[in-house]
């Protein structure tokens, strides 16, 4: 061994000598400048500038075995490419790579899209658009909860931003808590119940809006809703060329956030619109199946909502839109946060790898959510990852999926780095970016605090590096550790991780053009044992500054370097000993190898127990030592402690700081240990508390426990003593102030006096505190309906809430819990009397309409305006003077009345005298109506069930009532006859028939 070793030595100057000698030729060889040489060992890394005349570096290997080595040059200049010819001489073959896929992608449209949609906005924000609205006209009703049935116009022209627009019938088919859902009327046929769309609906109305919300942000609520419409309309199918199959799922369009003089055909308020099933391909030839919309509407629907609020957020603000890049990389980054949301047991941070995601309970569930949220992700940062040259991490301008796919992955080892492991942290992050007036880089420094740029030259190693076995503890930790997924491993059920890694050629080049804003490449190349390699990086004349990292990996098949590593024996003196105590030796080795002992002096050990026996005292009277003798990659190593040793062992001190804290019939107390531990370690301590004995508790060394059995509302005191391991016990400590144990908190009593008041699908519920907080405050009520669950509302502590999302016309009791600072809940209240909340109010851009009346379940079913052009039918001579109004009143009092108002938005035209209100007949004819007043701009009636005024003529419960305004011409028009009319005509139809058969009698006479 020594022999080998010392020839080693020599052979080790031998080749300095010849490596020196080299360097000196090949100085002379360039003109005298010097290249610099540099020597790694495993795991160390080397980073420099590929400057504009080129950069050369002179790698030595001084090992027994080969060397591996990560080369990745960077691109990071905001605007110009970068082509680099990679040059190396004295390196041998490197085992194969991927080749990964040099074929650019096209611009994808939905990126494509938002980009111009953006620009359009700012070009017509605080503009006027002279193009014509449509007719009927089309929006979102303002001010207006959305209910189940109604019926909306709205713009469905989703390839143009405000002209010609589309004017599309829908109708409200499902409202939840945050989402209203509008059909639209001309989609294809599908085949879909509302069954087969409730999973969808409760997963964006649960799980994706509550999740974007509360990382990103409150959307706008310009509609006044109180909600985002989702509008499944054909329009979104007709953006698919024919025969295409590139979808868009979901589209949001900020010329909805423009008024109607911005943008003429603006629907006025938070939609976003979404594809519609089409089985058969009726659209443009596009099958779109059902199930296919169901997987790919949650996503899509997730990144618009999100590009909603941020947006919002900037309007509101008057501030810039965000930056093409990190606008995809939040929107991505909101897909990512629902996935979170639906997998149970995973969140970020957690380094996430194939197993957590296939493997233990709920595997089904985190399959799906990958699949449905996370791969959309994944399947673009694939493309990135085979090209990482063509499109650099903060380039938006090329618009595609591989860009998109980079940016989210940034994004994400960004949050990883500066919030991780929190995931309170990582909201901030997001709600920071998402709610700054900053963009880009900026926008990102302001959140982080640190150079970005700086950050991103880190995560293009990272790409790379992270989870590579190659790298080793690099990639597990650190700045090019990603710490939410496990790449290489999620990908590895994906086909395999498909990063471009290029094994360099011996003595060989390659060649690459950098793109600009954050690309780059991947190269190895291998040097033998003890040799050198050239490595020079050549760019184009012209080219920018560039960037480059050079990584030694391990070494290829585990060989071992030839010098040995230095390694630390942990092995902490263990102080005063005791004759006749025994003292048991621990210790470890940096290297992991086990730790040998050995003792000397009047002591002994015991090889097995690696126990120590001391026989006599003195100063230093026995050394311990621990050593471990190294291997083939360790230098051996070893420490030695002498140890005082005394003739006998004492009473260890009385521990001190005895503090108790009371519970429910017990007291948790706490010390310090004795200064003084008699020569020997401490094994336990006993804890008393005052009064009757057998109350204690001991430990075998903590310095806590807890005493049990005691008396709520008796004061205690509590004392503790100390053994050590010669079995001597130390008197007892200061008792601790004394503590009164008391009972564990009670639930609250129940809230009392529940009434409740309706109105449009809501009940105000007020209600009296409980006269028992079981112990502690009230801090909150939760508010439920009867019925089915979920409609609820709750308070932190005021007496009345509102319960939202009701049923018209059906009746309600409430039930009111409270829930204490102990977080103790009371039992259900009292339930309230029924209440019916009822829908008495109308509007649009033409009119509104109320009423009174009718019984407490008289309520507004349905409702229709017309503008006076469209309104037919009229006899000649009359025309109408303001929109036609048609509704349906259901659920009211059998012949009961009702009293109407309507106001319309513009004055009536003509002499108020000519001015009449007609009203359709059982018959569909146009009449006048005699129970109608006309004032300015106003017409209130009185309608009756079954009779004046309803239109169905029958008491049904439900009034029907078509009428319009007219300006009547000077022949008088035919009225519908009011009761009291139709009691003349009865008495002058009786009269006639009495005159008639007089007539005849009278003639008989005059004959004869």
């Amino acid at each position: 061994m020594n022999t080998i070793g010392v020839h080693h030595h020599l052979g080790l100057r031998f080749r300095a000598v010849l490596f020196w000698l080299a360097a000196l030729v090949f100085a002379q060889q360039v003109n005298a400048q010097a290249l610099p040489s540099i020597t790694l060992s495993a795991l160390q890394e080397h980073r420099g500038t590929i400057a504009a005349g080129g950069t050369g570096l002179r790698i030595f290997n001084p090992d027994i075995a080969d060397a591996e080595y990560l080369l990745v040059p960077m691109n990071l200049d905001a605007s110009a490419a970068l082509p680099l010819t990679v040059g190396i001489s004295g390196n041998v073959a490197t085992a194969a790579g991927s080749p990964g896929n040099s074929t650019p992608q096209a611009a994808d449209p939905r990126i494509a899209r938002r980009q111009a949609l953006l620009a359009d906005f700012l070009t017509r924000k605080g503009g006027v658009d002279a193009s014509a609205p449509l007719n009927p006209p089309a929006a979102i009703p303002g001010g207006q909860q959305p209910h189940v049935g109604d019926a909306w116009q709205l713009n469905a022209d989703l390839g143009n931003q405000c002209s010609p627009g589309l004017g599309a019938a829908g109708t409200v088919y499902w409202v939840g808590n945050h989402i209203a859902v509008v059909m639209d009327g001309g989609n294809p046929v599908s085949g879909m119940s509302l069954a087969d769309w409730q999973a969808t609906f409760t997963e964006l109305d649960t799980v994706v809006y509550p999740t974007i919300a509360g990382k990103f942000g409150q959307p706008s609520d310009l509609d006044g809703n109180g909600k985002v419409v989702v509008f499944i309309t054909q329009g979104v199918n007709k953006l698919a060329a024919p025969a295409s199959s590139n979808t868009t799922a979901s589209l949001y369009l900020p010329r909805d956030k423009l008024s109607r003089q911005e943008c003429a055909t603006s629907n006025l308020g938070e939609i976003i619109y979404v594809l519609a099933p089409d089985p058969t391909g009726a659209v443009n030839s596009n099958v779109r199946t059902v199930s296919y919309v169901q997987g790919v509407v949650p996503p899509s629907f997730a990144r618009e909502l999100a590009h909603l609020i941020v947006d919002g957020h900037r309007m509101a603000s008057n501030s810039p839109f965000e930056e093409a890049w990190l606008d995809e990389a939040l929107g991505n980054m909101a897909v990512e946060q629902v996935f979170y949301a639906r997998a149970p047991g995973i969140a970020p941070f957690n380094n996430i790898n194939l197993a957590n995601l296939t493997t233990g309970p709920s595997a089904l569930q985190r399959v799906d959510a990958f699949n449905t949220y996370v791969n959309t992700l994944y399947g673009p940062l694939r493309t990135w990852l085979q090209f990482p040259s063509h499109i650099g991490v903060l380039d938006g301008g090329k618009k595609t999926l591989s860009g998109s796919g980079s940016q989210w992955a940034f994004l994400r080892y960004v949050a990883d780095r500066h919030a991780g492991p929190s995931v309170s942290d990582e909201a901030a992050f997001i709600q920071a970016l998402a709610g700054s007036s900053l963009t880009g880089l900026n926008n990102l420094q302001n959140a982080i605090g640190a150079d970005p740029r700086e950050w991103l030259e880190d995560y293009l190693i990272s790409a790379y590096v992270d989870d590579s076995a190659k790298a080793g503890a690099l990639g597990v930790s650190g700045k090019y550790a990603a710490l939410s997924w496990n790449y290489r491993s999620v990908y590895g059920g994906l086909g395999g991780f498909p990063i471009k890694d290029i094994p360099l050629p011996a003595d060989g080049t390659a060649s690459v053009t950098l793109n600009p804003q954050g690309s780059s490449n991947y190269y190895r190349f291998q040097l033998a044992p003890d040799t050198m390699a050239q490595l020079s990086l050549t760019p184009a004349a012209g080219s920018p500054n560039g960037r480059y990292a050079l990584i030694r990996l391990n070494n290829p098949g585990g060989a071992t370097a030839v010098t040995k590593k230095p390694q630390t024996i942990t092995f902490p003196n263990p102080g005063q000993q005791h004759v006749g105590v025994p003292l048991v030796l621990s210790a470890s080795a940096e290297s992991g190898l086990d730790v040998a002992f050995g003792v000397s002096g009047a002591c002994s050990l015991d090889g097995g127990t690696l126990t120590v026996t001391f026989h006599a005292a003195g100063v230093g009277a026995c050394t311990v030592t621990a050593s471990q003798a190294g291997n083939g990659a360790w230098l051996p190593a070893q420490v030695s402690h002498a140890l005082n040793v005394q003739a006998v062992a004492g009473p260890p001190g009385a521990p001190t700081g005895v503090a108790a804290t009371p519970g429910d019939g017990v007291a948790a107390v706490q010390w310090a240990a004795p200064t003084d531990t008699g020569g020997s370690a401490i094994t336990g301590y006993t804890v008393t508390a005052s009064g009757p004995p057998g109350r204690a508790c001991t430990t075998t060394g903590a310095l806590a426990c807890t005493v049990a059995g005691l008396t709520n509302g008796t004061a205690y005191t509590f004392t503790v003593m100390a053994t050590n391991a010669t079995g001597h016990t130390s008197g007892a400590s200061q008792p601790s102030q004394p503590v009164i144990p008391v009972a564990a908190p009670a639930p609250p009593g129940a809230p009392t006096g529940v009434a409740a008041t309706p109105g449009d699908g809501v009940a105000a519920v007020q209600w009296a505190a409980p006269t028992s907080t079981g112990g502690s405050a009230i801090t909150g009520y939760t508010v439920t309906a009867s019925g089915p669950p979920g409609r609820t509302c709750t308070t932190t502590g005021a007496l009345a809430c509102t319960v939202a999302g009701l049923t018209n016309g059906t009746a309600y009791t409430f039930t009111v819990v409270a829930t204490n600072a102990t977080g103790h809940t009371s039992g259900a209240s009292q339930p309230s009397q029924p209440v019916i909340p009822v829908r008495r109010s109308y509007s649009d851009a033409l009119l509104t309409f109320q009423f009174t009346g009718g019984g407490a379940g008289c309520t507004l079913d349905s409702a229709q305006s017309l503008p006076a052009a469209a309104v037919t039918g009229l006899p000649a001579g009359v025309q109408a003077s303001g929109p036609q109004l048609g509704f349906k009143l259901t659920g009211c009092d059998l012949g009961g009345v009702v009293q109407v108002q309507i106001d319309y938005g513009a004055n009536l035209p003509g002499p108020a005298a000519a001015l009449q209100y007609w009203k359709r007949d059982s018959a569909m004819q146009w009449a006048a109506y005699g129970h109608a007043q006309i004032a300015g701009n106003r017409v209130t009636l009185t309608l009756t069930d079954g009779g004046d005024g309803d239109a169905d003529g029958a008491q049904n419960n439900e009034i029907v009532d078509p009428g319009v305004v007219v300006l009547a011409a000077a022949a008088a028009p035919q009225a519908i006859p009011t009761l009291s009319q139709w009691g003349l005509i009865l008495m002058a139809l009786v009269l006639s028939v009495f005159g008639l058969q007089r007539l005849p009698v009278e003639r008989n006479m005059l004959s004869k």
